[in-house]
């Protein structure tokens, strides 16, 4: 297991959602993801924040093509949405792989202390829920 951080902009939430969908095992992983007081303090964004442990090849699938999952036979995941998601995912591992210059990416922080994460890449918690 590997200790994952997701940073996600209000702007990208649906899709950061649908692509947690369609990594995951049911409709219950776009919960993940919720706004809860985090802001980007150089653009003042509110940022949807999570951390949690994943397996490993869970960063594997992520850079992978995304495909319907087994569990999703009503056609609930946005497939689009999702690739959308992947499309603008950032990894990073350390700080130097931290470019938080595209404001408009998911960031996705494994190996990393969750808030040290955050404060490398200036997000702040300015309430408990807006």
């Amino acid at each position: 297991m590997i200790r994952v951080t997701l940073i996600c902009p209000e702007p990208r939430l649906a899709d950061a959602r649908q692509l947690l969908m369609a990594l995951g095992s049911g409709p219950d992983d776009a919960n993940a993801l919720q706004l809860s007081g985090w802001r980007n303090q150089h653009t003042g964004v509110n940022m949807a924040v999570a951390s949690t442990e994943m397996h490993e090849d869970w960063l594997a699938k992520l850079s992978a093509p995304i495909l319907r999952p087994a569990w999703d036979l009503g056609g609930s995941v946005d497939i689009s949405a999702a690739n959308r998601a992947q499309m603008i995912v950032h990894l990073w591992q350390n700080e130097s792989d931290l470019s938080m210059s595209n404001h408009e990416a998911i960031h996705v922080a494994y190996g990393i202390d969750p808030l040290g994460a955050l404060k490398l890449a200036n997000i702040k918690q300015v309430s408990e829920g807006f």
